[in-house]
């Protein structure tokens, strides 16, 4: 079964037209839902590896990645849930990283990610924000890598609130990636909300 429907006016069949369409569609955006993993002992991941949450005490430490690296498509779309925070409702990065080992710094120049709140500055290195936001329990945070705007973007729910100041074709391969400051921080990836639910899904900011 085809997971693209292309429905067209008449009784004539276009099925020579079917299989070109639907790779093309395929082939511009691809919408994921990755799962975690990792052999530090102050994480545990579980829900089949959607889980990830925070067990030590209040540190950085170590980067958590997905599996496998993003796909090669000109859109990839992913999204990830806030389950629980820590009082200060903070402790979050969340975004992309050029490869996937332990020693990346959320502030260093292999990463594009965004701090779960707006008010303290801490992404700008590679983010613009695009309005303040603070996103808290239950929200999710989505992220499209576009490749042919050369961006990333990062989204509150459906709202745009951050693009990329640092280039994705130069950071392959990429790997979805996150930090978790407080003990109990917990993210859940899935697919909560469809692309075309997101607004602005392009502005030429930069």
């Amino acid at each position: 079964m085809e997971d693209v429907a292309i429905i067209h006016s008449g009784n004539k069949k276009i099925s020579c037209l079917v299989p070109l369409l639907v790779q093309k569609l395929r082939e511009s955006l691809r919408t994921e839902v990755f799962t975690w993993s990792t052999n530090d002992s102050n994480f545990r991941v579980s829900n089949h590896g959607k889980n990830l949450k925070k067990l030590a005490t209040s540190s950085w430490g170590t980067p958590v990645h997905v599996t496998i690296p993003l796909p090669n498509s000109k859109l990839v779309y992913f999204q990830t849930r806030i389950n629980d925070l820590n009082k200060s409702g903070s402790g979050i990065f969340f975004g992309v990283s050029k490869g996937n080992k332990s020693n990346i710094d959320w502030s260093g120049p292999t990463a594009i990610c965004i701090y779960n709140t707006s008010g303290t500055g801490l992404d700008q290195r590679s983010v613009e924000h695009t309005s303040g936001y603070n996103a808290k329990e239950g929200d999710v945070i989505g992220v499209v890598v576009d490749m042919e705007k050369d961006q990333v973007r990062f989204y509150n729910n459906t709202n745009l609130i951050a693009v990329s100041t640092r280039k994705p074709s130069e950071m392959a391969p990429l790997y979805v990636v996150a930090w978790l400051y407080y003990q109990h921080c917990e993210l859940e990836n899935g697919d909560f909300f469809p692309y075309q639910s997101l607004k602005q899904n392009y502005k030429d900011r930069l």
